[in-house]
């Protein structure tokens, strides 16, 4: 947040500055707090999809991510997985609950499927 980074405006380190505070772990209440009320809401979104991708790289599997489901409707997110896939990562399937009850701090609803 406090660094100079060519490439980008002010407003857009801002904003990589509240992706990194907000990729793992809890999310701080005052992690969007220097986020222009325009740039909040998609902040917040990609803060949730970020720290899906952490959880489901989180192995470094060599294994393929078979094909998953994800969808958004306003502050809502659903993903899909598979049963097998999922059945075989106990930790996987953990983290994803825990952090169904974790995305409130971003704002969205994040709904795990297992089909």
């Amino acid at each position: 947040e406090h660094s100079d980074i060519a490439g980008f405006s002010r407003q857009e380190q801002q904003v990589l500055a509240a992706l990194v505070r907000t990729h793992r772990r809890g999310v701080p209440k005052t992690a969007f707090d220097a986020l222009p009320d325009r740039l909040l809401q998609s902040a917040r979104r990609k803060a949730a999809l970020l720290r899906l991708a952490v959880l489901l790289h989180r192995a470094h599997d060599g294994d393929d991510i078979p094909k998953l489901e994800l969808s958004a409707d306003g502050n809502r997110l659903r993903m899909v997985l598979d049963r097998h896939w999922i059945g075989t990562r106990p930790l996987l399937r953990t983290d994803l609950l825990v952090e169904k009850e974790g995305m409130p701090g971003l704002g969205i609803e994040f709904e795990p499927m297992v089909v």
